[in-house]
């Protein structure tokens, strides 16, 4: 899940731009909403995360930003994540659930990274 984030940007690149979300454009705003939805997923799902994966939510929810990752990306992340966390239904998630979550929110990330990079 929390490498699924670090992969994307590594697929998206090192030096990959914000992106600009307009009708010829589609794909980015894809892309802004795949990183909040896998933020969404964290923080609804905090309690069910291993503690390896904690760790690096750590790093992706501080104030700076991991080395190589853009800050739009961790932004995206973070909004998500801040959403997931007032889930008036996060206490009520199942592990069972949390996986189907963490599931979804990592193809969603896979299918943005590759469809962005066949546009390359």
């Amino acid at each position: 899940m929390i490498v699924a984030a670090f992969l994307t940007a590594s697929l998206l690149g090192q030096n990959a731009a914000p992106p600009i979300i307009t009708p010829s454009n589609p794909d980015a705003a894809e892309a802004v909403a795949a990183f909040m939805g896998l933020g969404r997923y964290s923080g609804t799902c905090v309690a069910h995360l291993p503690a390896g994966a904690k760790a690096r939510l750590d790093i992706l929810t501080s104030d700076q930003a991991p080395s190589g990752v853009q800050a739009w990306l961790i932004s995206s992340f973070k909004q998500g994540y801040e959403e997931g966390l007032a889930d008036p239904n996060r206490s009520d998630r199942t592990a069972s659930e949390c996986r189907d979550m963490e599931r979804a929110a990592n193809a969603r990330m896979q299918a943005v990274a590759e469809r962005l990079n066949g546009r390359r």
